[in-house]
């Protein structure tokens, strides 16, 4: 695969494409960010827990996957600098460190991103005709960024 994927990508056919899918979660994984459904803010939107079904309501975004992964990125940064996640970490090694605490024993690096080897492990986005419905779950522990510092540390 040329390009890794930090997310799990589905390709559904559906005759028609919904507004919104009703997506199961794993148990204990929440907050979760799911496509949004008021698109002046931001693509996509925290939900605190899941339904009594154990699922989320995920709208349906017109947009790119990496315009997703970038908003993705900012939203999970900001309510983990909040929240003291530590999702933003000095460098790879202490990323994977991390993750392992965290019970994620099976890492790699993409970008500036260390993620489950598994990308299920943090989300996915199902692709319906011309539109995305993202479900990031674990953010708190499914993804480390590296910090900014430590890139311009590296190229200087």
């Amino acid at each position: 695969m040329k390009n890794p994927q930090i997310l799990e990508i589905i390709h559904m056919k559906k005759t028609k494409t919904p507004l919104y899918i009703e997506m199961p979660v794993p148990e204990k994984s929440f907050p979760y960010l799911v496509g949004n459904p008021k698109k002046e803010n931001d693509l996509l939107k925290w939900v605190e827990a899941p339904s009594t079904r154990g699922t989320v309501l995920s709208w349906g975004l017109e947009c790119s996957i990496e315009e997703i992964l970038s908003n993705m990125e900012r939203l999970i940064k900001n309510r983990g600098n909040d929240n003291g996640w530590e999702v933003i970490q000095i460098c790879s090694n202490t990323a994977g460190q991390r993750m392992l605490s965290l019970g994620i024993p099976e890492t790699r690096k993409i970008g500036n991103a260390v993620v489950p080897a598994d990308p299920s492990l943090l989300g996915c986005v199902l692709i319906i005709g011309g539109k995305k419905y993202p479900l990031i779950h674990n953010p708190s522990r499914g993804i480390t960024y590296l910090s900014e510092n430590q890139e311009n540390h590296h190229n200087g």
